[in-house]
């Protein structure tokens, strides 16, 4: 099968039972090191010796450190996962599962691309934020469930709504409602065919919407 992790089992005294090709492609280890039964020690000096290896953090570091005392006291440890940047620039995802019967499984998977992905998503959120509340119009954007997933202060601000309104999930049409129940009372549902929008159409469409307080 192709598995696109790399995978170690050990046991109990740190001895090596199975491995895979792909571990040594991951952590640019030599194949030899994994057959000749090297220890977890001597794997870690040599990625020690490796240039450009980068430590985890503090935080990870202490983890790790609590987490290999309390396994070789007997006490029970649970999955731990992690990520780690090694000498060529690559995010490494590092996940140590201990099984009942006293062995370990190590796996390893390159996530670098995963990272730069939720980097670049995230830049571009960032930047559609920018964009939205520098508008002078005021904007919302609805998926096809219709759905409100984007809104600039500017839309809230034209409509009175509270700060907290879109805190929480606004359908299109809901959002509609509580503002012209708002303005019209027992009347909002006169005129509502005026400021709905077919969402199926794909031409612009433009509606004038005149509140109460004389905002059009």
């Amino acid at each position: 099968a192709n598995i696109d992790q790399g995978i170690i089992v050990r046991d109990d005294r740190d001895n090596i039972l199975l491995f895979n090709d792909r571990l040594s492609e991951i952590l640019d280890v030599p194949r030899e090191l994994y057959a000749s039964n090297t220890s977890s020690e001597d794997l870690s000096t040599f990625h020690d010796q490796q240039s450009g290896w980068r430590s985890v953090d503090t935080e990870t570091a202490a983890k790790l450190a609590e987490w290999e005392v309390r396994r070789a006291e007997g006490l029970p440890v649970e999955r731990l996962s992690y990520e780690r940047p090694d000498h060529r620039g690559r995010i490494l995802l590092a996940v140590r599962q201990p099984m009942p019967n006293g062995l370990e499984v190590r796996t390893f998977q390159d996530i670098t691309e995963l990272k730069e992905a939720e980097r670049r998503a995230l830049e571009q959120n960032r930047l559609l934020e920018v964009t939205l509340q520098s508008m002078g119009q005021g904007l919302i954007v609805v998926d096809a469930d219709g759905m409100v997933i984007a809104h600039n202060e500017r839309y809230r601000e034209h409509f009175d709504a509270p700060p907290d309104y879109f805190d929480q999930p606004r359908g299109y049409l809901e959002l509609i409602a509580d503002f012209r129940k708002r303005d019209f009372g027992d009347d909002w549902e006169k005129g509502l065919e005026d400021v709905q929008i077919d969402r199926r159409t794909t031409d612009i469409v433009r509606r004038e919407v005149r509140r109460p307080n004389g905002m059009v």
